[in-house]
């Protein structure tokens, strides 16, 4: 079964995957016509679903990720 780590916390998925890119810029017509890109690049989205966990462990996830705070995600993600 795939996993998940969000801030240490291991975490198994039951499903997932990666979904369609974020482009970051955008297209717009020029005065002529032309069109115009400002894509400068685009960021990686994912979704998953987590199989039955305890409680604890998920107020574990929250402690950690409280008030904005960045943590350290990595794992596998199934793909369909």
């Amino acid at each position: 079964m795939a996993g998940v780590t969000i801030a240490g916390t291991a975490l198994d998925l039951s499903e997932g995957g990666e979904l369609e890119p974020t482009w970051i810029g955008e297209e717009s017509r020029a005065f002529a016509g032309n069109l115009r890109n400002a894509i400068r690049g685009n960021k990686r989205n994912f979704s998953g679903t987590t199989s039955p966990t305890l409680e604890t462990t998920w107020d574990t996830v929250r402690a950690a990720v409280a008030n904005r705070a960045q943590v350290t995600v990595s794992g596998t993600c199934p793909i369909p």
